[in-house]
């Protein structure tokens, strides 16, 4: 099951803090596996939330928002997505 697309493939944003997209990735390193979820502001480009674990339920990805809140900036109203993979699930959404 894939994640609703809740900005309808726009990548665009008139300013920072309006619109956030978030990726998990996978990587193999010589201990072990681990996961990279991030959330990027799509008006700078920049990675402004992120978390590193070795595994990838549903709540990993809400570390990496939760980061990128705490930081401050993020506008009234904000919407975000997830790159969608079947790693995400649907009922993260918060």
């Amino acid at each position: 099951m894939f994640a609703a697309d809740l900005i309808g493939r726009d990548c665009t944003a008139a300013r920072a803090g309006m619109r956030l997209v978030g990726d998990m990735t996978e990587l193999l390193t010589l201990e072990k596996k681990l996961y990279l979820a991030t959330c990027i502001d799509l008006a700078t480009r920049e990675v402004i939330g992120w978390a590193v674990a070795d595994h990838h339920r549903a709540e990993f990805p809400v570390t990496a928002l939760r980061m990128a809140a705490g930081r401050g900036g993020l506008e009234d109203g904000c919407t975000g997505t997830s790159v969608p993979t079947p790693l995400h699930s649907p009922h993260s959404r918060r």
